[in-house]
């Protein structure tokens, strides 16, 4: 107990870190990062002028801990300088820095403009100092105001340089643009070395392998701009820079065009441009580019496990590989769907083609009842011949006659048979009564038959529907979708900064960002509710909101979508037809996409039960079919096939649909037999109409559409026939009166409309009344 209690003193908390646990707990990685700070924070020019890439680099650490010995390593390497009258400027500027970035810490960790803005701050204040010291000279001015600048941006340069070094192991990619940062950064280590006593063989020979480690691993376009880079680099300290620089540049692309063929390949293009350049361009400068550096370089890189080369080539070529092998499944897919597409197509049309062959004409005309009969009664009389061949025509206009008769009445009488008929005709008894038989079986057999005929047509209609829906299956998958590699990269890396490892990240924008992440368990759920979101706007610079997260025990799956630039306020009033059991209207508000919100009104067909089952089904199909993602104008015709397939007990509805895109405005109306809807804009007032019938009356349906661009501060009202009959029998517009001016919720114009209908109705209402408003307003 004693021991615990000593271990609980804030004297025992503070001996735990010691001078020795400085260097003790700092991993690889870390000890890497002070080494390169060390070096670039030693950097001078011209001998009398320290760079201000070390304060710039320090600035960059700051935020990935172990702070006291990114500091010391900075100071040292100002110190190995040996420029005296500099120390209290770069370090006085590394003082402010990190001054700074601590009281602001938080306002500073996400915020790389502005920490960039602090570290070039910084140098400005403390050089100010020295330059009023130095006596105000324009040069010493125009060097400080250089260096702020060079600090600023090379700010940008070191944090996407570490970010990625830092991120490699999630990423498993490499991005051009952090591959170059990456050799800026190794470039100003080169520099440091070249301006140290005795390391700037060293300086040469880390360069040249460099680049041949490029060349074999990302090829011609990235080690090009490396042996550039290098040159500069290399050439601050020699009495050639613009031969060294090309000397560089063009054994780099040489090499480059043989990274293809080998190491061997490689360093023997390096070796041959470099003697035969150096030979050309300098050749009073034996030393400025030996055969022992290259020589060197290439025993190093013929010493690299090939294990190393291929994961970085690996790397180099997977966005390209992924892409490419995204693009085959894709128009593999694309192509089975079109096959199907085609064979779906043709099978329909063969299909209506049979069915309009086999069709029985002789259910079409009064025909078959007469042949039928004189087959029965006439055959055997003596008077056939007379009768149906010599005067046929006198016997036809007879028949016309009393199938006239039949048809209006449903069987004749000898009363109703035409006089001449009955003079001619000495078996008339019995062929009336064979007649009126005849045509009993002639309509039963005639409905049936229509009826088979037009469940034939309606899976005809099927095989159209199914074609139609894989053509926009078709559609969906050869639209583009905008992924983000690069946003998924940072969102990576900057995870994993925060200690959280991304199985995977999805980023893809269509009208707003979506980001899908799947990642271990968080028990306590703070990470998906609070960091990954904080990360994500961070990164995408977008306001985002999380969806409903799908989680267990193992994995956290959750999807975030961009904060839309428009709410909707939705609210319905409704009542029911006086002395009905219930209200044969149907209302529905449900998402179909992301920033998208639909809302359906459907009437069916009367009041009571029937009209309300009818009405609901056609809602609940509504929010299935455009849920799932089918066309609007597919999921209409649908629902009327569905609805037609039970056409014997009446099932009509009629269908009011409205999509609004919070996104964008755009706001489409999809109606079939529905009442008009109303639109109360900033400048105007409209009215949209429908012409068509209502789903399920008519086997081929064409649903009107009409799209229009809301804005914030703009109603939609939605209405059944109940309201807008009722809203008609008044001499003015009821609608736009009740709209002109109004500025409240959604709700109270809904309850007001209803309100007018019902007093227009002497508070009786004649049928179902169902009204639907959404006001658009700005997110806040």
């Amino acid at each position: 107990m004693k021991h615990e209690l000593e271990n609980l003193k804030p004297e025992a908390n503070i001996r735990q870190i010691t001078f020795k646990d400085l260097f003790t707990k700092l991993s690889s990685r870390e000890l890497t990062e002070n080494i390169i700070l060390f070096l670039i924070s030693r950097i001078c020019f011209m001998d009398y002028m320290i760079s201000p890439f070390g304060v710039t680099l320090y600035s960059v650490l700051f935020f990935r801990g172990k702070r006291p010995s990114y500091v010391l390593f900075a100071v040292l390497g100002i110190f190995s300088s040996g420029m005296p009258l500099f120390y209290f400027k770069y370090i006085g500027s590394l003082l402010i820095t990190m001054s700074i970035q601590l009281i602001f810490a938080k306002e500073l960790v996400h915020k790389r403009r502005l920490a960039a803005a602090v570290t070039a701050l910084a140098v400005f204040l403390n050089g100010v100092v020295y330059v009023l010291l130095e006596g105000f000279f324009v040069f010493d001015t125009l060097l400080l105001l250089f260096e702020c600048a060079v600090s600023f941006v090379a700010f940008f340069v070191f944090d996407k340089a570490v970010n990625a070094l830092r991120a490699y192991t999630y990423k498993h990619t490499a991005d051009p643009a952090d591959l170059i940062c990456i050799t800026l950064l190794l470039s100003t280590v080169v520099l440091s070395l070249s301006f140290t006593q005795n390391f700037w063989p060293i300086a040469h020979v880390v360069s040249i392998f460099f680049i041949m480690f490029l060349s074999l691993t990302y090829g011609f376009g990235m080690c090009t701009p490396a042996g550039a880079v290098f040159g500069i680099a290399l050439g601050f300290n020699t009495a050639f820079p613009a031969q060294i620089v090309c000397i560089y540049t063009i054994s780099s692309l040489l090499s480059g065009l043989f990274g293809r063929y080998g190491r061997l390949a490689v360093s023997g293009a390096f070796t041959f441009s470099s003697l035969i350049t150096t030979l050309l361009l300098c050749p009073e400068a034996n030393g400025i580019l030996t055969v022992s550096y290259v020589a060197a370089a290439c025993l190093i890189l013929f010493f690299v496990p090939d294990r190393a080369l291929t994961m970085m080539a690996a790397a180099a070529n997977k966005p390209r590989k992924e892409a490419l092998y995204t693009q085959r499944v894709k128009e593999s897919v694309s192509s089975a769907v079109l096959k199907t597409i085609d064979s779906i197509d043709s099978v329909g049309t063969i299909f209506h083609e049979v069915i309009e062959s086999f069709h029985d004409t002789k259910y079409d005309s009064s025909d078959a009842v007469f042949d039928a009969t004189a087959e029965a009664v006439c055959k055997n009389c003596s008077l056939y011949r007379f009768c149906w061949q010599k005067d046929k025509s006198k016997t036809l206009s007879c028949a016309q006659r009393m199938y006239s008769v039949m048809e209006s009445k449903n069987t004749i009488s000898k009363k109703d048979t035409p006089k001449e008929f009955l003079d001619m005709c000495i078996r008339s008894d019995a062929f009336l009564c064979e007649l009126n038989k005849n045509y009993e079986a002639f309509k039963v057999t005639k409905m049936w038959s229509g009826k088979v005929q037009e469940s034939k047509r309606l899976v005809a209609e099927q095989f159209k529907n199914i074609s139609m829906v894989l053509k926009n299956a078709h559609a969906s998958i050869s639209k583009e979708i905008d992924f983000i590699p690069e946003a998924e990269r940072k969102i990576a890396a900057e995870l994993s900064k925060r200690g959280i490892s991304a199985e995977k990240i999805c980023v893809h924008y269509r009208d707003g960002y979506t980001v899908t992440i799947e990642k271990l368990s968080c028990e306590s759920k703070t990470e998906c509710d609070t960091i990954i979101p904080e990360i994500i706007c961070d990164v995408l610079e977008v306001p985002m909101v999380k969806a409903p997260t799908d989680c267990n025990r193992a994995m956290c799956s959750v999807t975030f979508h961009q904060k839309t630039k428009l709410s909707a306020d939705i609210a319905t009033s409704a009542t029911t037809k006086a002395g009905s059991a219930g209200s044969g209207d149907s209302f529905a508000v449900f998402p179909v996409d992301s920033g998208k919100i639909a809302i359906a009104v459907c009437d069916g067909m009367g009041s009571g039960d029937m009209a309300s089952f009818q009405s609901n089904i056609t809602v609940e199909l509504s929010k299935k079919l455009l849920s799932a993602g089918f066309d609007k104008e597919t999921c209409v015709r649908l629902i009327n096939d569905i609805l037609m397939a039970n056409a014997d007990k009446d099932t009509f509805s009629t269908i009011d649909l409205c999509i609004v895109n919070l996104h964008t405005g755009e706001t489409e109306f999809i109606k079939t037999g529905s009442a008009n809807s109303y639109l109360r804009l900033r400048d105007g007032f409209e009215t949209v109409q429908a012409s068509s019938l209502p789903a399920g009356m008519v086997r081929t349906i064409e649903p009107d559409l009409y799209t229009k661009e809301l804005c914030a501060g703009d109603f939609v009202i939605m209405a059944t026939d109940g309201v807008t009959d009722a809203l008609e029998l008044s001499d003015k517009d009821e609608i736009l009166s009740l709209c002109t001016g109004f500025d409240g919720t959604a709700q109270e114009l809904s309850d007001n409309i209803l309100k007018r209908a019902l007093a227009l109705s002497n508070n009786t209402p004649t049928d179902d009344m169902t009204v639907a408003v959404c006001r658009l307003a700005c997110m806040n």
